[in-house]
C-alpha cells in the first residue's frame, strides 16, 4: 500500500505532463482566472486520489494555483 506522500509524489509526476510545475512538493496550476468552483472540484479530485487533504490559494500575480498537503 502506498503512502500519501508516495501518491503525491505519483500524482505530481503525472500532472507534470499536463503543465504543471512542482518545486519542494508543492504544484503550481497555471490558471489564467481564478475560479474557486473548479479549484474546489480539483482539489476534492485530488485528496480522493491520494487520501488526503490539501490546501491552495490562488496567486494573482503569477496567476497560478498553489497547492500543497494540508
Amino acid at each position: 500500500m502506498l503512502t500519501p506522500r508516495e501518491k503525491w509524489n505519483l500524482l505530481s509526476k503525472l500532472l507534470l505532463n499536463f503543465g504543471t510545475r512542482v518545486e519542494h512538493n508543492i504544484l503550481y496550476l497555471n490558471w489564467s482566472v481564478k475560479d474557486e468552483e473548479q479549484f474546489i472540484f480539483l482539489a476534492r479530485c485530488i485528496s480522493q486520489c491520494i487520501n488526503v487533504k490539501i490546501t491552495g490559494f490562488y496567486d494573482y500575480q503569477k496567476r497560478h494555483w498553489k497547492i500543497q498537503l494540508g
